[in-house]
């Protein structure tokens, strides 16, 4: 098949601007190429922008010096331009020296040729350029093609995050249960595998704070599954003690990813729950890898979770989990995280930021209130980090209990 070439040659020599096209005509004629020439000549440096903007123009043959402006200021202008900066350009000139060459393919051009200009030698270039464009045109139509793909999955993603935040509890839900509340939720990609689940059930408040294997699509699509298996074990079966819905959500997550019989998919998730009887002024705690923190309106106090997660690895078919209850007041301050908060990496040395440095840091603002605290909590991991890369998705949820 043909190929057919806009040709644009910008020379302020009527006399080179001929002979250059006859050499081209002649040429192409002469050694067979499988190409066809439409030619365009222009004598002052400013016309080649007249003729770019009516005309696709496939290379450019490009004389030094032209007045109204000069080839090197011409090349500098058509690669500042997203329009033109993919043409390719050959200089010709008479200016024959390392640093003239050096200059015009620094600037841009993809080759350089002398004055006066041999016929087989331009021939020879233009065969050369119009492979290496063909190819490189191929590479930006595939690019296209990627940019425009990864465009549609961003979208698609992206409302997907919309869907799991509905999903989330609401800020005037929270307001209505608790004195005070606040959330940090930095998911690393648009969605994330760390979630959170708020509802008060037959009197009773439940709080939960999931952490799903990965981050990402992956990670959303099991917290989709941990958000499925709350509202069955809490609204369905109707279970109130942590523990039990912690053994339920593991049960459920061997069942629904075939882990009874499969060792393919280990996924799971780490989960804290709380669950409070604002009645009779108790709380309830059961953790998989999660721990719980109360300020007792004197000091914060860390009550650890089990060292079992829900799913992922294992042999046992069961899992039990110890709770903790205990008597609470109106103003203790509640605190759940996901690990991504103390495994993040940053600061001076690059370290993880880690559990210690965090209670250090609930003691030194303890007297805050919980939205006061989840300021200083934002404001310390921004800094923490800045400069690195996000490792995982980061959850914190405060509350201040009537």
């Amino acid at each position: 098949m043909t190929q057919e070439l806009n040709i644009l040659i910008a020379d302020d020599d009527a006399v080179n601007l001929m002979i250059i096209e006859r050499v081209l005509v002649s040429g192409i004629k002469k050694f067979n190429f499988d190409f066809e020439c439409k030619i365009f000549k222009v004598e002052n440096g400013l016309d080649i922008f007249d003729v770019l903007k009516n005309e696709e123009i496939d290379l450019i043959l490009l004389d030094w010096e032209m007045p109204g402006m000069d080839g090197i200021d011409v090349l500098k202008k058509l690669k500042s331009d997203e329009d033109t900066l993919d043409i390719p350009v050959i200089m010709i000139t008479g200016n024959t020296t390392s640093e003239h060459l050096r200059l015009a393919l620094e600037t841009g051009a993809i080759d350089f040729l002398r004055k006066p200009v041999d016929a087989v030698e331009l021939i020879a270039r233009l065969s050369s350029v119009v492979k290496v464009n063909a190819a490189y045109q191929q590479v930006i139509q595939s690019n296209k093609k990627v940019v425009a793909h990864q465009a549609e999955i961003k979208s698609s993603i992206t409302y997907a995050a919309r869907l799991q935040n509905a999903m989330l509890p609401s800020a005037d839900l929270m307001t209505k249960l608790f004195y005070d509340n606040f959330i940090i939720n930095m998911p690393r990609d648009i969605v994330s595998g760390d979630f959170y689940w708020v509802k008060k059930v037959n009197g009773l408040i439940f709080i939960v704070l999931g952490d799903c294997t990965g981050h990402g699509v992956p990670g959303a699509m099991m917290s989709m599954l941990g958000h499925h298996l709350l509202n069955e074990a809490i609204l369905n079966a109707e279970l109130t003690a942590p523990e039990q819905i912690l053994a339920y959500l593991h049960k459920g997550v061997r069942q629904s990813l075939h882990q009874t019989y499969s060792t393919v998919i280990r996924d799971g998730m780490d989960m804290g729950i709380v669950v409070i009887n604002p009645q009779s002024h108790e709380l309830s705690f059961a953790g998989a890898m999660h721990h719980l923190y109360i300020h007792n309106l004197e000091e914060w106090v860390e009550i650890k979770g089990d060292k079992l997660s829900i799913g992922g690895k294992q042999l046992e078919e069961e899992r039990i989990f110890q709770s903790v209850t205990m008597p609470y007041k109106s103003g203790y301050k509640l605190l759940l995280h996901s690990d991504g908060y103390v495994d993040q990496f940053g600061g001076e040395d690059f370290k993880k930021f880690l559990a210690k440095r965090f209670m250090d840091l609930l003691n030194e603002n303890g007297e805050k209130s919980s939205s006061g605290l989840g300021s200083v909590l934002q404001q310390t991991i921004n800094n923490w980090m800045k400069g690195f890369e996000q490792m995982d998705d980061i959850l914190v949820l405060g509350v201040t209990l009537k």
